[in-house]
């Protein structure tokens, strides 16, 4: 019965995540911790067993936090530690979603990414800019829409009629946001899908696009230049600390302090890199346990994708996935709760 009602919980918590991943973001943080909260309960109530996921999880949450508590600024790393890293939990958290709730799951990211960009071009068209109709960075919004992108091609592969629509859909509004993460995602996902499946012409007429678009800011030295410098800043500051890092979350308040080198002329609150802010804020250490814990549950995943009664659709979660994972290189993705959250909920039904 327990079983039961933790599952119910979390599929509800799910629904309320994709929810809210546009529209309250109040809804969306809300939903992932009573997802946890319900998590840790069930642990302790159950006394099961924990698996080494689940173990690298908690131990990276312990690392973190030992970093942030020996931070030359505890109170802003604490504050960030807080925002960030406890939302890591929802990957073993939501290994009971069942098979059957992850293609619920796919459309209802689908509709919500739909009338998000609908929304947001009639904004873009009337106003500003249509990133602002949500109160979210334009980096956040074009990242985001690379899930329903996704999931839009699995509807093709099924020759559902909206499919190809779709797809052509949230394509127009990733180029329209002229992100240079977001278009790399373009790129990558036919790419994977074209290694993993045979659909290898209409992937093909996907890529193109994507290819086009980078090859028009390919040219821009300046992004990559700002760029390899803030990289560079990262891996000298995790040189000064390599065990344990510097415990926050922000980069901010070291300018002064330890006088970053090689910095862009404004300052970020990242390295525009999630492994390096990582490994930044909790050394090596806690970076080797994230990683670990990320792959555990993605290779534990991809073991079980010819068991899947759908196969497709989790090849096409599989491709989510290792997008984000490969885009974290350009963002700091895992520091935002919007892009981070959906990223934890795919990743536990995929490692189920």
């Amino acid at each position: 019965m327990r079983d039961n009602i933790f599952t119910k919980v979390n599929v509800y918590c799910g629904a309320g995540i994709i929810l809210g991943l546009f529209f309250s973001r109040t809804l969306l943080e809300a939903s992932a911790v009573i997802s946890i909260i319900f998590y840790i309960v069930f642990k302790i109530r159950k006394r099961e067993k924990l698996n080494m996921g689940e173990y690298a999880v908690i131990l990276f949450l312990l690392v973190a936090l030992l970093s942030a508590m020996l931070s030359p600024f505890r109170k802003e790393a604490l504050d960030g530690y807080r925002r960030t890293f406890p939302y890591l939990l929802l990957i073993p958290s939501f290994t009971s979603i069942k098979e059957r709730r992850l293609e619920i799951y796919s459309f209802l990211f689908i509709c919500v990414g739909f009338i998000a960009a609908i929304i947001g071009m009639v904004g873009k068209i009337y106003g500003d800019s249509f990133f602002n109709v949500y109160g979210m960075l334009p980096l956040v919004f074009a990242n985001l829409m690379l899930i329903p992108y996704a999931f839009s091609i699995y509807l093709v592969r099924k020759k559902r009629i909206p499919g190809i629509i779709l797809t052509l859909f949230f394509l127009v509004v990733i180029f329209f946001t002229k992100r240079f993460s977001a278009i790399i995602g373009v790129v990558i996902i036919p790419i994977i899908l074209l290694i993993l499946i045979n659909k290898r012409f209409l992937l093909l007429l996907l890529l193109l696009p994507g290819l086009f678009f980078l090859r028009n800011i390919g040219g821009d030295k300046n992004r990559f230049s700002g760029r390899k410098k803030l990289f560079l800043s990262g891996l000298k500051m995790i040189e000064r600390r390599p065990v344990l890092g510097f415990g926050s979350s922000s980069i901010r308040p070291y300018y002064e302090k330890y006088s970053i080198p090689y910095v862009i002329p404004y300052k970020l609150g990242d390295f525009q890199n999630s492994y390096i802010q990582i490994g930044f804020s909790t050394g090596i250490l806690g970076l080797v346990i994230f990683l670990f814990s990320i792959f555990y549950y993605l290779i534990k995943g991809f073991k079980k994708l010819k068991l899947r009664r759908d196969k497709l659709l989790y090849i096409d979660v599989f491709v989510i996935l290792v997008m984000i994972i490969i885009n974290a290189n350009f963002i700091y993705s895992f520091g935002s709760p919007q892009l981070s959250i959906p990223f934890y909920l795919l990743l536990g039904i995929f490692g189920n």
